[in-house]
């Protein structure tokens, strides 16, 4: 009887929905759709997780407000989401680096991968 009290009573402010405290602003979610308010680039009922294209939602403890974009670079990465927990993108092959702007020495990256630098200088 006191449990189902306190549950007709937390729907109605506001619903005690188990929002992931790195990811939302609160804990209480919206009572009909039960989403909770998220921070930015975070998504999931319970914002518990990162939108495709971010990362680093434990780096909440660190200061972070929400997740941070990948900024992966588009002519270098496969796709525009990372490692959820480093930050590293996809890269096409013969491209490196974390964001997946960088070529092996005498390569500069252009719109198609990386190319001879000596290639880009004749153009």
């Amino acid at each position: 009887m006191i449990h189902q009290r306190f549950q007709r009573m937390s729907w109605t402010s506001g619903s005690v929905c188990n929002c992931n405290r790195l990811g939302s602003y609160g804990l209480t979610c919206d009572a009909e759709s039960k989403q909770c308010s998220c921070k930015p680039g975070v998504g999931g009922l319970r914002c518990d997780r990162c939108e495709p294209g971010y990362w680093g939602l434990h780096k909440a403890t660190e200061g972070n407000s929400g997740c941070s974009s990948c900024n992966c670079n588009q002519v270098g990465s496969v796709r525009d989401d990372c490692e959820q927990m480093t930050g590293r993108c996809v890269c096409k092959q013969g491209i490196t680096g974390m964001k997946c702007d960088m070529c092996p020495a005498g390569t500069v990256l252009g719109s198609e991968g990386c190319m001879d630098g000596m290639f880009l200088i004749l153009l």
